[in-house]
């Protein structure tokens, strides 16, 4: 289905006509300031005085921000924001950094907010769980939905959605910010004072990929033949600077964005700002399900970092190089997909059957990435003695072994696993995570021995009744010192190198 505007949805869903909230909203299109007349001849003069530069300092701009926020907020809701972090966050600025905001990059942000009803002129569909689909729209679009966010304009959507908030409420809220919460305002400013000056015609893709029910079991995987995939691994380098031409993991939040717009500051944090435009999707994309991922494709990079966490700074203009696609798309895609979270006294559980296969199916989803470049290479012809090219690789790392509590060297196992399956070659990012240096060991023998997925799965489903049959009264630690199993390291070199010497000895007795 075409949508004026440049945005575009193909969607599997077979009923997209839903009801309506008592506010107007949708449960099939976004519901956005100018669908409610009522509402945008309040909005839309405080954009027109943002965009005249009337709005001079950190104070006005707060009392705008409040003003807003009583069209986005629920009359009935106890939740008053009074963006009291705003003039905080001006602390980090310098004079001048501060009069180009309110001189040049705030008038810009106020007029492309305000070009939503030329932009949109039709609701867009979202792309709701359970339903493989696309939303393709504009840099200039994204913009728009981006600085109306900023400004607190957007309405709520229909109560039977699970979305994040684009809204920017959580981002101001409390006092004296972190360094952090104040590194992620920079690079949301740098963004808009780059595209001021230069926002090309490009377009941004957001896909959402869904297992179809019955998601794969414990025994398709056990009737995957081939054989794992090489590993590149990486002890230096980070995803989005040496992952470049490569499918980029996303460890994410089943929200989209995480804590991008509230304190968080970790990886998936990160990438949203320092590619802003990823944040747009925050407006569309429902909760993840077990079973799904998001590919979001052209989300340029315009700003560096350094520190992680707490220690995040800005560290300068990016000026994102990376060449144009065939569909007139930045060649950048990320694929979003989220861990399961475990608590610091369940860690044990990670290893139980259905959690290993909630994992594996996850990661394979996400690593299936873009449909459209799977199939413009099943579509290619080759002569005979060509090889024919394969799927980008994935670059990728400890997804879900920070604050989730995942197992490193299990985590890496099921990407593995679900890398080969995709086709895709796995770069694995390190990040200086101690636990997984012994990845490279592992692999080499793995591939040595010819191991396939099917292979490695029955090993980890060994390993899990193994773990679990010890009955441990002690809880699980990373290093796993108080089970005799021994890490799963251990336990996958201890059993092919055993496997190998069984089957010599076989073949010396055949021979």
């Amino acid at each position: 289905r075409r949508v004026h505007g440049g945005s575009n949805m193909d969607s599997d869903d077979p009923s997209p006509s839903l009801p309506s909230s008592s506010n107007g909203a949708s449960a099939s299109h976004v519901f956005l300031p100018h669908h409610s007349q009522n509402r945008w001849k309040h909005i839309q003069p405080l954009l027109r005085l943002v965009e005249s530069g009337l709005v001079k300092d950190a104070s006005d701009l707060q009392q705008l921000l409040i003003e807003n926020a009583t069209f986005s907020v629920s009359r009935s809701s106890r939740f008053k924001p009074k963006f009291s972090a705003l003039p905080d966050m001006f602390d980090q600025l310098t004079q001048k950094m501060s009069q180009t905001f309110f001189e040049d990059i705030l008038p810009f942000m106020g007029k492309v907010a305000g070009e939503l009803p030329i932009l949109f002129p039709e609701p867009f569909p979202f792309l709701r769980a359970g339903v493989h689909g696309r939303v393709t729209i504009s840099k200039r679009q994204a913009a728009c939905l981006i600085a109306n966010g900023f400004f607190c304009t957007i309405p709520r959507q229909h109560e039977s959605l699970n979305l994040p908030n684009l809204n920017f409420f959580q981002f101001f809220s409390g006092r004296n910010p972190e360094q952090s919460q104040k590194a992620k305002f920079i690079c949301i400013l740098n963004y808009f004072n780059q595209i001021s000056n230069d926002l090309p015609d490009l377009q941004l893709c957001f896909i959402r990929n869904v297992l179809q029910p019955p998601v794969p079991s414990s025994d398709h995987w056990l009737n995957q033949t081939m054989p794992l995939i090489p590993i590149l691994f990486r002890t230096d380098g980070t995803i989005e600077d040496d992952g470049r031409g490569m499918l980029q993991a996303d460890f994410a939040n089943e929200y989209l964005g995480g804590g991008v717009l509230s304190h968080g500051a970790v990886q998936e944090e990160i990438r949203f700002v320092i590619n802003p435009e990823l944040c747009a999707s925050m407006l569309f994309t429902e909760r993840m399900e077990d079973n799904e991922a998001v590919v979001m494709i052209g989300c340029e990079q315009y700003s560096a970092y350094k520190g992680y966490g707490s220690s995040l700074a800005f560290n300068g203009v990016v000026k994102d190089d990376t060449p144009i696609d065939a569909r007139g798309r930045k060649d950048i895609q990320i694929t979003a997909f989220d861990a399961v979270k475990y608590g610091s006294r369940d860690k044990r559980s990670q290893f139980k059957v259905d959690q290993m296969l909630r994992e594996l199916n996850k990661a394979y989803i996400a690593f299936c990435g873009d449909p459209d470049e799977r199939e413009d290479i099943e579509k290619q012809t080759f002569p005979p003695g060509n090889a024919t090219p394969s799927l980008r690789a994935v670059a990728t790392g400890n997804w879900g072994c920070g604050v989730f509590n995942g197992d490193p060297e299990l985590k890496s196992m099921i990407q593995w696993m679900a890398a080969t399956c995709a086709r895709r070659q796995m770069v694995y990012f390190s990040f200086g995570e101690k636990r997984i240096v012994r990845l490279p060991t592992v692999a080499a023998t793995l591939m040595g021995l010819g191991v396939s997925v099917a292979e490695l799965w029955a090993a980890l489903l060994e390993y899990s009744e193994s773990l679990f049959a010890e009955q441990m009264d002690v809880d699980y630690r990373n290093d796993m010192d108080e089970s005799s199993t021994g890490t799963l390291f251990d336990f996958l070199l201890s059993k092919f190198t055993q496997d190998l010497v069984a089957s010599s000895g076989d073949l010396s007795q055949t021979y």
